[in-house]
């Protein structure tokens, strides 16, 4: 047999209607708990439940049933609920208690239990913390270790972009220098080429100019070898014992010439 039992069979038992155990129940003067939309009683407490004189009649509050809508009279009912000695609540009632004394200590061994696990987990929980401080406080010291750094290393991008900056000046002014020289050049070589456009006429005369030196230094060259065969003949002359008839003879027309 169930240790429960549901508002119908409680009804039963104690002889009055169901809507008056769910009554029971909603004053707190009976134990039960819903189960799939239907409420479980514990047997043992419908011999606890104190009714009224005529506990096993039907107690509306008007005069009319509130599930029938109709005028009722209070009636007998005859009810099927045994008469059991008070030993076998008593034994019941003892169960229960051993019972919730056995859970009570379970419940204990239990909350015990969590009781440790969770100091347990505070303890790990606060050496977490501990190293996550100290894990904090050397990123601290390295964050302020890298914000002294970047400071320096500002101040040397600031003097880079002063050297970069008077640099960058020198090279505009050696770039203008560069331009003025170039401009300068390609004058220069303008005016070569007007130079030389002006001297090509000349140019081209200069080949029949050289070609009339050429004829010039050949006459020269004969002349000059007729010459030194002149001073030959007269030297051959001279060196002879010739004098008289002969001499003017042979100087006659030579001299002449």
């Amino acid at each position: 047999m169930s240790d429960y039992v549901t508002a119908a069979e409680a009804a039963e038992q104690l002889g009055c209607s169901e809507t008056h155990i769910r009554r029971l129940i909603e004053r707190g003067d009976l134990n039960g708990t819903k189960k799939n939309r239907r409420w479980r009683i514990l047997r043992s407490d419908l011999d606890m439940v104190a009714l009224d004189d005529d506990g096993s009649t039907d107690q509306p509050t008007d005069s009319h049933d509130r599930l029938t809508d109709r005028p009722t009279d209070r009636r007998q009912r005859p009810t099927d609920r045994p008469t059991e000695p008070p030993t076998a609540w008593r034994d019941d009632l003892l169960a229960q208690v051993a019972r919730l004394e056995a859970e009570k200590d379970t419940i204990r061994g239990e909350a015990s239990r969590r009781e440790e696990a969770s100091k347990a987990r505070i303890i790990d929980l606060e050496r977490a913390a501990t190293v996550r401080e100290s894990r904090i406080a050397d990123l601290e010291d390295t964050i302020g270790v890298r914000e002294s750094r970047i400071v320096d290393l500002a101040e040397q991008v600031s003097v880079l972009e002063a050297k970069v900056r008077e640099i960058l000046e020198k090279g505009q002014d050696e770039a203008l220098q560069l331009a003025n020289r170039i401009a300068d050049l390609v004058d220069r070589q303008q005016a070569a080429d007007a130079r030389i456009y002006e001297l090509q006429p000349v140019a081209e005369r200069v080949p029949m100019l050289q070609a009339a030196v050429d004829e010039k230094d050949a006459a020269l060259f004969d002349r000059e070898r007729r010459l030194s065969d002149m001073r030959a003949d007269i030297e051959a002359i001279a060196s002879r014992p010739v004098a008289g008839p002969v001499f003017r003879y042979l100087t006659r027309g030579k001299l002449r010439r």
